[in-house]
């Protein structure tokens, strides 16, 4: 009987062990998205007051990195050709209020309701809450993220289906056309 126990828990300890080694590859990935989006929220606080904003390395996928820094480029080119023009107090494009939340105001809090992995990439639900308004609101985006070396942020799908890279494309598209007309004038 001793010897059925002894085999009994040694057998538990390998299959415990071995379940172990599976579940640190999802853990990982979950705790590395977490602390993605918890970086991204961060910056996201932070970035509400500037006009032309310094991206964090590491925490956009390479194409999402590269937008962002185009918007940020025909917003500080905006800004100096208002400088320049004979109107020089009026409000230059660029973006404003909580670009990665999708609301102007922002946030008082958030959580990650899910996080879905499907090899090099992964979703995440995230709940928002402003509740400096009287009832307070409440609203979900899908995170997309991707695995470049490391889990990145990639594009925000917001309520109604609003995709934050096709909202950065349109701000680019309509700035570069104020850009080109004070050119041909």
């Amino acid at each position: 009987m001793k010897h059925l126990f002894l085999y009994l828990s040694v057998f538990l300890l390998f299959t415990n062990c071995k379940k172990s080694e599976n579940r640190p590859k999802n853990f990982n990935a979950n705790a590395e998205i977490t602390e993605k989006i918890d970086k991204l929220y961060a910056f996201d606080k932070s970035s509400l007051s500037c006009s032309v904003c310094t991206i964090p390395k590491n925490l956009f996928s390479s194409d999402l990195e590269k937008i962002l820094n185009e918007a940020n480029q025909v917003s500080g080119a905006d800004a100096e050709r208002i400088k320049n023009s004979d109107y020089p107090t009026d409000k230059p494009m660029m973006l404003e209020g909580s670009t990665f939340t999708g609301v102007y105001e922002g946030f008082t809090k958030y959580k990650i309701k899910t996080i879905t992995v499907t090899g090099n990439k992964a979703e995440a639900i995230v709940e928002f809450e402003y509740d400096h308004a009287d009832p307070k609101a409440t609203w979900n985006a899908t995170v997309s993220l991707i695995n470049e070396k490391g889990w990145k942020v990639d594009n925000i799908i917001f309520s109604q289906k609003v995709v934050l890279k096709n909202q950065l494309n349109d701000f680019i598209v309509e700035t570069k056309k104020g850009l080109k007309e004070t050119v041909k004038k």
